[in-house]
């Protein structure tokens, strides 16, 4: 239970996933398994990128075009 506690910790503090896994002796997809949901800039560096994604995906802005034209007939 300590390690999971200090995982979370330095995570939340801003400590990289690859210090973290050599603190406690994993490797990165194990690390990464169990505590990347207390990474919290990983999580906005993520988002940031579906973020852009989405932003630049042709079928997402159709898709988003289709959707605003059905609500605003659905107004009228």
């Amino acid at each position: 239970m300590f390690r999971h506690t200090l995982a979370r910790d330095l995570l939340e503090r801003g400590v990289p996933m690859e210090d973290v896994a050599e603190i406690l002796g994993h490797s990165m997809a194990i690390t990464e398994k169990y505590y990347a949901k207390f990474d919290k800039r990983r999580e906005k560096r993520l988002e940031q990128r579906l973020v852009e994604f989405w932003e630049n995906d042709l079928v997402t802005k159709s898709l988003a075009r289709n959707a605003v034209n059905r609500s605003e007939r659905l107004l009228f």
